[in-house]
């Protein structure tokens, strides 16, 4: 176990408390026995709220009030870190608060969390690329794009949501079930029976929605050269078409869906050749 300095210390210690005087600001009827979320416990490590509110209480960052309900002291609202409540809203599973303090330290000081936590995000694609979790890679790209979005970048959210929609269109989730197929280890009914759609998350088709100002076509192409996999449902042309839609609002699900499963049984049938070969596939 890597023990953590006193500065990562001090630095975790005010952002637990950031985050949770601010919940007592926002929760004006909360007393120490109140039911504190499960986050407390799960994303910052409070095992007990009633123990660590009498903590803060002690210490002077909170005072009672009437009917024992939780204030903030003076002092408690000196306490509550801005950057920290922002790491905190932008956060992801992808990105530790380690990390992140990591990452500020090697950057100018006066760089917004959501900058820093962009800085992170990025380094962390080329890693996940690495370990070919795409799955994981099209969560980031979404991450991505938000925070560019948060932050006045248009045109870089759009191209993040171009991406995070190309990786929900390729058809990854039925990547593993193609290639059972294709070596003979699963039927044709069987292997038309996965497929169940494709999904492009709301946040996607939201961002686009809102960054449509900022398409252009030729994002998709520098897409196709970059994020390069081994499925892919949608080619270069009908994504620049499904992207043009979905930014004017004109999008149709039952005409895509469609199409996605009549591309789904395309490969199907072309995978008809390579039955029963057992020659290793590499991932996408």
């Amino acid at each position: 176990m890597i023990r953590k300095s006193r500065k990562e210390r001090n630095a975790w210690n005010g952002y637990v408390r950031s985050v949770f005087l601010r919940y007592i600001i926002n929760h004006p009827e909360v007393n120490q026995a109140s039911y504190f979320p499960p986050y407390f416990q799960s994303e910052l490590k409070i095992l007990d709220g009633y123990s660590y509110a009498r903590k803060l209480l002690k210490k002077g960052y909170l005072t009672r009030g009437n009917k024992d309900i939780l204030l903030l002291s003076d002092q408690g609202r000196r306490a509550i870190k801005d950057e920290y409540l922002r790491f905190f809203d932008a956060a992801t599973p992808y990105v530790t608060f380690s990390e992140y303090i990591a990452e500020r330290e090697q950057m100018n000081a006066q760089e917004s969390a959501e900058v820093i936590m962009l800085s992170v995000l990025l380094k962390k694609i080329k890693v996940l690329k690495s370990q070919n979790n795409y799955i994981a890679v099209k969560d980031v790209h979404l991450d991505v794009a938000q925070l560019y979005e948060q932050v006045g970048v248009p045109e870089k959210a759009m191209y993040h949501y171009l991406v995070s929609l190309y990786y929900d269109v390729s058809g990854l989730e039925y990547y593993d079930e193609l290639i059972l197929y294709a070596k003979g280890k699963h039927e044709r009914k069987r292997a038309e029976k996965e497929f169940v759609g494709i999904c492009i998350r709301p946040q996607v088709m939201q961002g686009l929605r809102r960054m449509n100002e900022a398409y252009d076509p030729r994002m998709i192409h520098e897409i196709f050269v970059r994020e390069q996999i081994n499925i892919n449902l949608c080619p270069e042309g009908r994504l620049q078409t499904l992207a043009a839609e979905l930014c004017s609002g004109a999008y149709d699900f039952n005409e895509w869906r469609a199409y996605f499963e009549k591309n789904y049984r395309s490969i199907l049938r072309s995978s008809e050749g390579y039955r029963g070969k057992k020659s290793e596939q590499s991932r996408p």
